[in-house]
């Protein structure tokens, strides 16, 4: 990106704003929805809090995730649920990890079939042993025996409260939705600059959510910023011009941070404003 400085100078931009704003409301509601879909998967763990509330955890939490490594991150959500056990959080804070990386996985499968000829055959198989393995994984019987054996390892009780299979694969599936909607956010972005066919979706958002998951094993960076770019701007160069990539990259990025950023302060000040109204309500005998 740093030597493209030039090109993006040179660049002649016409911005549509319109496009702006429904790659906003896209990421918006996405970051909604994933949001609802913690509070549903956070109550069958037994993290039993008021929407607003777990909303607003959810949000804080996801902030963690710009600090390098993934510890701080699960310490941040450990510390905002401060009556809930530590391992119930964690526990169901791997199964929102592990939902959310099947359904990408998914979301890219499904996106393989409009890759442009140039990139040859793609070898479905190991992603589909992926999901498997994944699906797999996310049987509560086979998560929550592995998670206690480390339980008792570290001479801690065994937890008890687990979710059905039924509602781990209803949080995969689910999660698909928001990811869908963030690949519009970026496909708005690019449009907004440059018009793409609707064709390209798929495999814009496809390819998109592959960077992020790539990103996501990058320890060292902090939400994965600039794995999750320098990966964009290599395989969307193919297709896209090189400044339009770079802008979009960096402005879905801003755009996701501002949506959260919103949700939090507007699940802040409902909650805020819904405990005022009770505690003038209360009569004191």
């Amino acid at each position: 990106m740093f030597k493209s400085i030039d090109t993006l100078r040179t660049y002649h931009y016409e911005i549509d704003y319109s496009y702006v704003l429904m790659a906003f409301v896209s990421v918006l509601i996405a970051q909604f929805i994933a949001s609802f879909i913690w509070f549903r998967l956070a109550n069958s763990f037994g993290l039993k809090t008021p929407f607003s509330e777990t909303v607003r955890i959810w949000l804080l939490s996801r902030f963690g995730r710009y600090i390098p490594g993934k510890i701080p991150f699960l310490l941040m959500r450990i510390n905002l649920y401060k009556k809930i056990p530590a391992k119930n959080v964690t526990l169901a804070t791997i199964t929102e990890y592990i939902s959310t990386v099947a359904a990408a996985f998914f979301i890219v499968l499904l996106s393989l079939g409009d890759l442009p000829e140039d990139y040859g055959n793609i070898p479905f198989y190991w992603i589909i042993l992926m999901i498997t393995a994944f699906l797999i994984l996310l049987k509560p019987s086979i998560l929550g025996y592995l998670f206690n054996k480390i339980l008792v390892f570290f001479r801690k009780v065994p937890i008890q409260v687990l979710p059905s299979y039924k509602t781990v694969i209803a949080c995969v599936l689910a999660y698909t939705v928001p990811i869908a909607l963030n690949g519009a956010g970026l496909f708005f972005v690019f449009n907004a600059m440059k018009s793409v066919d609707a064709s390209y979706y798929p495999i814009i958002t496809g390819l998109f959510y592959a960077s992020s998951l790539i990103g996501l094993l990058a320890f060292f960076a902090p939400g994965g910023v600039g794995v999750r770019e320098g990966l964009m701007m290599v395989v969307f160069s193919q297709f896209l011009d090189e400044p339009v990539v770079i802008i979009g990259a960096i402005g879905i990025r801003f755009i996701t941070i501002f949506a959260e950023f919103l949700l939090l302060v507007l699940f802040s000040l409902f909650e805020y404003f819904h405990r005022d109204v009770s505690s003038r309500n209360t009569t004191i005998i």
